[in-house]
């Protein structure tokens, strides 16, 4: 997968440096997409990082507007802060 995503070689290039068929490196890469696909099934790492870029980008829109804070808003911020730690 290195050699595919990382380094961007081709099925062909990757089968000459590992001295296996392009079909067994096709194999590979599926079966590693694949079970890549399973543990983000089960872990939700994909969700759980957009869940704190989202918390991210409010906090930062939020601290970026120019209008004095109001004890609503701090309370809002403070349960953003909290929603993102709750996710570490």
């Amino acid at each position: 997968m290195k050699y595919y995503f990382y380094h961007d070689l081709s099925l062909s290039e990757i089968a000459e440096n590992l001295d296996i068929s392009r079909q067994g490196v096709h194999d590979h890469l599926q079966r590693a997409e694949n079970q890549l696909q399973q543990y983000e099934k089960k872990l939700g790492l994909l969700a759980s990082y957009r869940g704190l870029q989202e918390q991210a980008d409010f906090l930062r829109s939020r601290l970026q507007d120019d209008r004095p804070l109001t004890e609503a808003d701090r309370q809002e911020l403070l349960q953003a802060v909290e929603k993102i730690t709750g996710c570490l």
